[in-house]
């Protein structure tokens, strides 16, 4: 538990140093940018490791993290920072695992990577109808118990072969490119949204998995060019 390093006056060295982090970070990244994402005027702080952050008291600890940020960053009319906490929950687990994590703490918003990374060989047969009823019950299950968000994830694909070495991951479906599958992936995230609708496309960078939605070279290899890309901006198009 992070707390456990507490001195004789409950004083805590590993959770002052989580505090200056945070308070590092938004200052750093979240004051004067105009390009930085916000939800309600909030900066969005993504918590990747959520489910690793064991504390014995996570309401105080997420709650200290949010006044730490106010008292000591300002925002542009001088008032002290809200920050937006996204948190990431396992992909395909039951939120009831997590009740003395981040949803205890009382974060803004739960967010599962890609649901395509897992090793199930039933699901790849029905994809979408199983990641629907996944996030259709985590959504309103978060939301009853504890007040918190649900921001679906979707992916355009996944090949952990990639990664490996000959058959280091031969337990792990592989989800090749594929439009109408994206497409439908698509329509089951705008399916499920939150209070707040977002939706996050799990991809950046990720060729090691071939998650990537980036351009690519249309006559070279597999290349699809702008597809995936076009295809974002014509399912989520604000109207």
């Amino acid at each position: 538990m992070i707390e456990d390093d507490a001195d004789e006056n409950g004083v805590s060295a590993r959770c002052e140093q989580l505090y200056s982090f945070f308070v590092s970070l938004t200052s750093r990244f979240c004051t004067n940018n105009d390009l930085y994402y916000t939800v309600d005027g909030k900066p969005m702080i993504v918590v990747w490791n959520a489910d690793k952050l064991y504390a014995r008291d996570s309401e105080k600890l997420y709650a200290t993290i949010r006044e730490r940020v106010r008292e000591n960053v300002k925002d542009g009319n001088g008032n002290g920072l809200e920050i937006y906490i996204l948190a990431r929950q396992e992909r395909w687990t039951p939120p009831a695992r997590w009740h003395n994590f981040f949803l205890s703490g009382k974060v803004d918003a739960v967010y599962m990577d890609n649901m395509y990374n897992q090793t199930d060989w039933f699901r790849p047969t029905c994809y979408p109808q199983c990641i629907d009823q996944n996030f259709k019950y985590n959504r309103e299950y978060e939301w009853a118990n504890y007040g918190v968000d649900f921001v679906p994830t979707v992916s355009p694909s996944f090949n952990q072969w990639i990664d490996g070495d000959g058959t280091q991951f031969y337990n792990f479906p592989v989800v090749f490119k594929d439009e109408d599958l994206f497409r439908k992936m698509c329509n089951v995230a705008k399916m499920n949204l939150g209070k707040r609708p977002m939706v996050i496309i799990d991809s950046f960078n990720r060729w090691n998995v071939d998650q990537a939605i980036e351009p690519t070279d249309p006559n070279y290899g597999n290349g699809y060019g702008m597809k995936y890309l076009n295809i974002v901006k014509e399912e989520f198009k604000v109207k």
